[in-house]
């Protein structure tokens, strides 16, 4: 698995859309590729999906710890999934991507709800 935000790419690989990046990322190796977009959300691919989904709209007092608190949001629902091995990330369905990023989303947003780096607290997440 690989993440990055869509600032890195755009640092990394001037001109060229994300969508390009991922695939040949892909093609390397990773069974899960994961770009997060700031304020407007993330996206994933895998060999045969990508989704999209939208960030949760809060009043932001800090992004300090955001894109840490997004990794730990996807990593524990993977965990909690039980897709921890390459076999289960290339088996990731659309749906469950969705809900992958939809969680790690709003570990995010609720992060930058408060000054520093705070992540919420599992029972905020719901």
């Amino acid at each position: 698995m690989f993440k990055a935000s869509q600032a890195d790419l755009d640092w990394l690989y001037p001109g060229r859309s994300v969508k390009q990046i991922a695939e040949e990322w892909l093609e390397q190796g990773p069974a899960l590729v994961v770009v997060t977009l700031g304020s407007t959300g993330a996206m994933a691919y895998t060999q045969s999906h990508q989704v999209r989904v939208a960030a949760p709209q809060v009043n932001v007092v800090d992004t300090v710890g955001a894109g840490d608190a997004f990794m730990a949001g996807l990593l524990v629902g993977l965990y909690r999934s039980g897709n921890t091995s390459r076999g289960q990330l290339l088996s990731l369905d659309s749906e469950q991507l969705t809900g992958l990023l939809s969680f790690a989303t709003k570990v995010a947003a609720l992060t930058c709800t408060r000054a520093g780096a705070d992540p919420p607290w599992q029972e905020e997440v719901r």
